[in-house]
């Protein structure tokens, strides 16, 4: 039997801008968030909603749609729906 590396699946991360240790924390907490970047974990106090039978999460105007990788599920920021 062949001996295969170990695998490491990906891994969903905010995204930092350049030169900007913790900006995404700091927009975070003012409730600013990027279209189109995956977060690992929904920000705290989001709530689930559900809009023509599709599941969100909203933190204030910031909807979350909840997607699915290989480490599981991770929270994209989508349009408002």
């Amino acid at each position: 039997m062949p001996i295969c590396p170990v695998y490491h699946p990906p891994v969903a991360e905010p995204v930092y801008s350049s030169g900007c240790y913790g900006c995404a924390v700091a927009a975070g907490a003012a409730g600013s968030y990027a279209m189109g970047v995956n977060y690992a974990t929904l920000p705290p106090g989001s709530s689930p909603a559900t809009v023509e039978g599709a599941t969100y999460h909203l933190n204030g105007n910031a909807w979350f749609k909840p997607m699915y990788g290989a480490n599981g599920v991770y929270y994209r920021v989508v349009p408002t729906p």
